[in-house]
């Protein structure tokens, strides 16, 4: 009977390469499954711990060995190295919202600036403070703006308002009341600047729903032109209408309810689909 303990001759023993290294055998590096010396540090070797391969490079850059020792790769001016590739210099490549990027070669790229009480932080993002309606940032934490009777046409404005950042989410509710003026209500939310458009684009979302449980026609859009209509129903909330853009957001609809009584809630929600920079947006809903 074959011994036990005895290898296969045919198949190599496992090398043992606890020794190996800088931190236990000094000048030495693993290499595979062997143990290298260490190279002079030189692209075409691989650099210092290398396995005698050339380092690669790369379109519109060039190989370097780094001073650890391991392969790198320097950006010809004007790109940038994202996960190892030379790519243009990009601010959304880094997840930079204002300031400037460098590109290691004395060039750089205007990111763009913060609006208003905003300021540019460490991290190249937008600082932008609270505005007086937070935290709004949930369904559940809507703020209530009151209730709107088309029998005397209500109507609020609410100013200054901001989206802090990109995961952040300004969440309103109100009431229609169906008042005794011969017509159902008309229902308008308008996001705005002064009444003039918005320095960015925000996406407005509105949805509503009769207290009867009845579904409502909901359409938006921006300016004088009709971008969609009910694309954002949700299950609790009723039918909604979403538009993303900055020239005079809007939303409106026209209850038409089961019975006489076409009262019932809405709930809006503004958010940023691109980075935040602090610019402030009015909001305004009317009932006539």
């Amino acid at each position: 009977m074959p011994d036990a303990a005895a290898g296969d001759p045919d198949e190599p023993d496992d090398p043992d390469l606890t020794n190996c290294g800088p931190t236990t055998n000094p000048g030495t590096h693993v290499c595979g499954t062997t143990c290298a010396t260490d190279n002079v540090n030189t692209v075409e070797l691989g650099c210092r711990f290398g396995c005698g391969e050339p380092c690669a490079g790369g379109a519109n850059g060039t190989a370097t060995c780094t001073a650890v020792g391991t392969c790198g790769l320097e950006c010809n001016p004007g790109y940038a190295n994202v996960n190892g590739e030379c790519v243009v210099l990009s601010c959304s490549d880094v997840g930079y919202v204002c300031g400037d990027l460098q590109d290691g070669h004395g060039g750089s790229v205007s990111c763009g600036t913060c609006f208003g009480s905003a300021t540019c932080a460490a991290d190249h993002t937008c600082s932008v403070p609270a505005d007086a309606m937070e935290p709004d940032d949930t369904r559940e934490a809507a703020k209530d703006l009151g209730s709107f009777n088309d029998y005397d046409d209500a109507n609020r404005t609410v100013s200054a308002l901001t989206v802090g950042d990109a995961n952040d989410e300004d969440w309103y509710r109100f009431r229609v009341f169906d008042g005794f003026d011969a017509g159902n209500p008309d229902v308008r939310v308008t996001l705005s600047l002064g009444n003039g458009a918005l320095a960015t684009n925000h996406e407005l979302t509105v949805w509503f729903k009769c207290d009867s449980g009845d579904a409502t026609s909901i359409s938006c859009g921006e300016g004088s032109a009709t971008h969609s209509t009910n694309n954002s129903g949700d299950a609790t909330l009723g039918n909604g209408c979403a538009v993303n853009a900055k020239n005079v957001v809007w939303a409106g609809f026209t209850p038409n309810c089961s019975g006489t009584d076409d009262s019932g809630v809405a709930f809006v929600r503004v958010r940023k689909l691109a980075e935040a920079r602090g610019d402030t947006y009015d909001l305004y809903v009317e009932a006539k």
